[in-house]
């Protein structure tokens, strides 16, 4: 099994990201890509660590396709959504999940501005609890599917 990282980006003072990939650790990856991008240097907003690293970053960026501004390059609004969808990502990467995955890429923005409370109790579940599961953000989105 293929074991590496994806990783999102920022190019600073703008709303673009990158979303990629490597298998060498981060830290490396940075320095890289600070030496060869003009004019913004990068910041690391997050990254993950899965097996098929080529294969997820492939997934998310044809989820994410309709944010695409050049090559790996995307640009948002709001990352943390992205970030949710990666961490839910690490803890269940099996293929299998990327069905239920495109649930959640529909229902996000949806649920960011239907309902900021559940949106943001996703987020904290994401960045705060290693507990946190796929099946727990299906239930948050059923939730709003429901609530509708």
């Amino acid at each position: 099994m293929d074991i590496g990282h994806v990783y999102l980006v920022r190019a600073e003072g703008t709303s673009l990201y990158k979303i990629g990939s490597s298998r060498r650790p981060i830290s490396l990856r940075i320095k890289e890509l600070n030496r060869m991008q003009q004019p913004h240097p990068v910041t690391l907003i997050h990254w993950i660590t899965v097996p098929n690293y080529k294969n997820v970053e492939n997934k998310l960026h044809n989820q994410y396709e309709s944010f695409r501004r050049h090559n790996e390059w995307f640009e948002f609004d709001d990352y943390e959504s992205v970030t949710v969808v990666m961490n839910a990502i690490e803890r269940e990467p099996g293929d299998i999940f990327f069905a239920e995955l495109k649930l959640i890429f529909n229902k996000l923005d949806t649920l960011k501005t239907s309902n900021p409370y559940l949106f943001s109790h996703l987020c904290e579940l994401s960045r705060d609890n290693g507990d946190f599961t796929l099946d727990e953000a299906l239930l948050a989105i059923q939730e709003l599917v429901v609530s509708k």
